[in-house]
């Protein structure tokens, strides 16, 4: 997903329902944030304690909505 907030603050998001993510499944996402340089990088999965995976923050999907919606 690409969302742009009203701050106009852009945010790369893959959903997973994986509960642990490993380097290789944020492939794509790190891909694709090469075109949007400045944008900030999130994976919502089922993982319980949030992580952060180089510059993506890996979260459980509950809290990637507050973020996103905050």
């Amino acid at each position: 997903l690409v969302i742009r907030k009203p701050n106009r603050e852009l945010i790369l998001v893959e959903i997973k329902s994986a509960n642990r993510i490993l380097d290789s499944h944020l492939k794509h996402l790190k891909s694709f944030s090469k075109d949007f340089p400045k944008a900030k990088l999130m994976c919502a999965c089922n993982i319980s304690i949030p992580e952060k995976i180089e510059t993506i923050s890996v979260l459980p999907w509950q809290l990637a909505l507050k973020e996103i919606f905050s």
